[in-house]
């Protein structure tokens, strides 16, 4: 690149900088016309630049004593990425405008940050419905966890039920495992629909931990209630939930009747056949066709689960064989090693026990069996070359003694 192309760049740089300055020092200017309609044209034109010096203006801007000026200002400070401007627009929640109060409420919204958390708790007790409500709205729009806690907040401390209604749905569509205290408690709110709306979310959050809490609202009074619990036991596919929802059978209504049938179909316990049989003989006209669908599905995925458990006992069979064979390897490898290591040593007889070893475990084992017959050859070999021959005895001549000559009778005496 030129130098000539570099210096272009820079004036042009230069130029555009000095323009924007002068267009915010004219918009700052403007704020102190006369005419309201010239200063909301400035906060306008302030909006859109992300200065320092603008969002000072538009600061100011608030104490206008025009409502449409203000206005203006709190939305044009939404929009401007400075977290210096949220303790000024929570001096605005004290306004006595209703709009300004809910437009502040809906720029905390648009910021999004946890930093609102504290002025959204103070919207709660706005005088104004519509303001309440926003403010909890406001709060599900905040991505950071710190916004549960406060919504959960929101939910014990209103004494508004569409508040506390709003809460409660926020904190079931979060999907966090953190909002299962609070949702348990709203189980017990006075508020039906409150009710309904934390077994929603328990439903929607589809944990374990969920199950028992659902269960206990299966009981609940209101059968609205109790529907929706049975409903998301079902899609939660928990066996804890089998036996009360057969129980739920018998419930006098038919709404709970059907989804505690759909449910044990969902779930697909053989265990509720019988219960699902018996429920059929005495069910409605209307109801029969669900019941035996659950039926159907409950046989069918019988057949499957057992196929599926088969084919888990075959494959831990393989797996326990496969790891048996892999042991006896390691173990013959491990003796025939050590009869080897024995018979290079001249330690024939451990040589032997340790082949025999590998014999007792692979009956098989041709090598241990070639190198016992080997050592026993040449045991019986060595043996053979060691035994000393027998010693020849001399053969001699035996010669028969002369007679002894017979002694002279003595004289005298007669000879017998």
């Amino acid at each position: 690149m030129t130098l000539k192309k570099l210096a272009l760049i820079l004036c042009f740089c230069l130029g555009t900088s000095f323009l924007w300055g002068q267009d915010i020092s004219s918009y700052i200017e403007a704020l102190k016309d006369k005419r309201w309609q010239n200063r909301v044209s400035a906060v306008q034109g302030l909006a859109i630049i992300q200065d320092p010096r603008a969002v000072a203006a538009l600061q100011s801007a608030l104490s206008d004593k025009r409502k449409e000026v203000r206005l203006a200002a709190v939305q044009a400070l939404s929009h401007q990425n400075d977290s210096g401007v949220i303790p000024a627009l929570g001096h605005v929640l004290g306004d006595s405008d209703i709009e300004l109060r809910m437009a502040t409420v809906k720029a905390f919204g648009s910021i999004g940050t946890s930093a609102t958390l504290p002025h959204l708790l103070l919207a709660l007790q706005d005088r104004d419905k519509q303001i309440r409500q926003e403010a909890i709205s406001a709060m599900g729009k905040i991505s950071d966890p710190a916004a549960l806690n406060s919504i959960s907040e929101a939910y014990q401390k209103s004494p508004d039920p569409e508040v506390r209604f709003k809460a409660v749905g926020l904190l079931g569509s979060k999907g966090d495992a953190s909002v299962l205290p609070t949702l348990q408690q709203a189980l017990k709110d006075s508020e039906v629909k409150i009710r309904w709306s934390a077994v929603t979310g328990l439903g929607a959050i589809g944990l374990p931990a969920a199950v028992p809490m659902l269960l206990s609202a299966l009981g609940d009074p209101d059968p609205s209630v109790a529907q929706m619990a049975a409903s998301a036991l079902g899609v939660l596919g928990d066996r804890r939930a089998v036996e009360p929802l057969m129980a739920a059978l018998k419930n006098s209504y038919a709404e709970i009747q059907m989804a505690a049938t759909k449910a044990l179909g969902e779930i697909g316990d053989r265990k509720a056949l019988p219960a699902l049989q018996e429920f059929f003989l005495t069910a409605s006209p209307k109801a029969k066709p669900m019941i035996q669908d659950s039926i159907r599905i409950l046989v069918s995925k019988g057949a499957f689960r057992q196929q599926q458990e088969r084919m888990a006992m075959e494959e831990e069979t393989k797996r326990r064989e496969e790891s048996e064979r892999a042991d006896k390897k390691r173990k013959v490898d491990q003796f025939y090693q050590s009869g080897m290591r024995a018979y290079s040593s001249g330690s024939n007889d451990r040589a032997i026990s340790l082949f025999e070893k590998v014999l007792e475990i692979d009956p098989t084992h041709q090598p241990s069996q070639q190198k016992i017959a080997d050592i026993n050859a040449q045991i019986s070999e060595e043996a053979t070359t060691s035994t000393p021959k027998p010693r020849r005895r001399k053969r001699t001549t035996t010669t028969t003694p002369a007679p002894a000559p017979k002694p002279e009778p003595l004289p005298g005496i007669k000879s017998p």
